[in-house]
């Protein structure tokens, strides 16, 4: 499992941060490219799913509150994210969570590629 968590943190990370160097994101992040921590450990083994936080500058919260549905939607158009086969009824990658605490944005994405995954995909939307 750990092999499979590495290798989805890996696409994920690389997917994200392609989305966001194409929204033109970047310029209100404090840092270049970003790397995510696995959330499996709340959520239960085989969970692929990663969270993001860092600094942001400079940056609107009607500007940033856009950004979930802006990432979201560039995730599914990633060509490299096309290539890969979700479970049925489910996008391969689609952010769960989105908040904005101070100059803090933290979000989580989910690489529904598992069964795991794509049932922490349903319990979030049951909390939503």
């Amino acid at each position: 499992m750990i092999l499979i968590q590495e290798l989805s943190k890996k696409e994920t990370d690389a997917a994200v941060n392609r989305a966001l160097k194409k929204l033109r994101l970047q310029k209100y992040l404090a840092t270049s490219d970003i790397e995510s921590q696995l959330i499996s450990d709340v959520w239960g083994r085989g969970v692929l799913a990663f969270a993001y936080e860092f600094k942001i500058n400079n940056a609107s919260v009607e500007k940033l509150a856009q950004m979930k549905k802006n990432l979201t939607n560039e995730l599914l158009q990633d060509e490299m994210v096309k290539k890969t086969q979700s479970l049925p009824g489910y996008p391969v990658m689609m952010v769960t969570d989105f908040w904005i605490r101070g100059n803090l944005l933290h979000f989580d994405v989910a690489n529904v590629i598992n069964k795991q995954t794509a049932q922490y995909v349903h319990d979030i939307s049951k909390v939503e």
